[in-house]
């Protein structure tokens, strides 16, 4: 047994309050039959079947995480919730320790030779955020992107198996969790440089899958704002700036509706620039303005000093 008491009871109240269908709930996590199994209480989920379960029912998976998990699970979990705090912060050799405990924890699971598909994901979904820790270290902190890149491959093909950035639909077929979006956007940013079109392209399918969730407490939702973010750099790469505007002005209306300062900077200082293409300088200015303020509000100083220095290069 993972768990102790009837956590079946507790995906069943949630999921009928919901208005949702077994078919429904158990999309891209486990077969209809395994979830009825666990809405019956005969079959105990592990930890990070459950979270998978909250989350599609956009409830916060800590409450329930750390009363129903065994030791070892909810070692894993605290782990994981550890990093996740972290990696959009503090890549650098301390994540990269706390990425090998992680490691440690997950082979003390299961077995290193075992990551193909498992009847409900479970296995497969800490292994791929082990391996989107790993991403994220070989790309930020080792500057080593085709490594990177290969390693988000192997960790997406683990609950998506036939992903492929030539071929977009499977997308489109299920609902993403947030590691898998966060996955894909990292792939998608990869290709910034060589072919932002693909970006773009990429981009695009994981907006649509974000706002086809229709839950806007969901950590997938609040994702929203990075991947505008990016998808804006995107469009001023290919010198489609009226698109630029256009997303950084949603990415912005996100970032207030969830009262979140990340990536607000940045919208407004993309946002000024694709005013500035479009020569509205006076609106570009005052955006720039607003954006070097927010920086200043969060205390990034190396995000200040490069908005300084942006704008001490303006002539108009």
């Amino acid at each position: 047994m993972k768990y102790i008491g009837n956590t079946g009871e507790i995906i069943l109240r949630l999921r009928k309050g919901r208005l949702l269908s077994r078919r429904s709930l158990a999309e891209h996590i486990c077969s209809t039959k395994h979830l009825e199994r666990i809405e019956k209480g005969l079959h105990s989920p592990s930890v990070f079947l459950f979270e998978r379960l909250l989350e599609r029912l956009g409830q916060q998976p800590d409450k329930y995480i750390y009363t129903f998990a065994n030791i070892n699970d909810r070692a894993i979990y605290t782990q994981t919730c550890r990093l996740r705090a972290l990696m959009d912060m503090y890549v650098n050799k301390s994540f990269e320790a706390e990425v090998c405990k992680l490691e440690q924890l997950v082979w003390q699971r299961i077995k290193p030779s075992q990551t193909s598909l498992n009847q409900d994901f479970s296995d497969n979904f800490i292994l791929q955020f082990l391996l989107l820790c790993k991403a994220r270290l070989k790309i930020i902190l080792y500057n080593d992107v085709e490594s990177g890149l290969d390693i988000c491959l192997d960790a997406i093909k683990l609950t998506i198996p036939n992903f492929s950035i030539t071929s977009l639909s499977c997308l489109s077929e299920a609902l993403l969790f947030s590691d898998e979006i966060y996955i894909i956007n990292m792939i998608a940013q990869t290709y910034f440089a060589k072919n932002p079109q693909l970006t773009i392209d990429i981009l695009k399918e994981i907006k649509l899958n974000i706002e086809r969730s229709q839950v806007e407490h969901t950590l997938e939702f609040r994702l929203y704002p990075i991947i505008l973010y990016n998808l804006s750099k995107a469009f001023g790469l290919t010198n489609d700036h009226k698109e630029e505007l256009d997303t950084c002005e949603l990415g912005i209306k996100s970032c207030v509706a969830q009262r979140s300062l990340h990536r607000l900077p940045q919208l407004y200082f993309n946002k000024a620039f694709a005013l500035q293409e479009l020569q509205q300088f006076s609106a570009a200015r005052e955006n720039f303005k607003i954006s070097l303020t927010l920086a200043e509000i969060m205390g990034d100083k190396d995000l200040i000093q490069a908005i300084s220095e942006y704008i001490n290069t303006i002539n108009y």
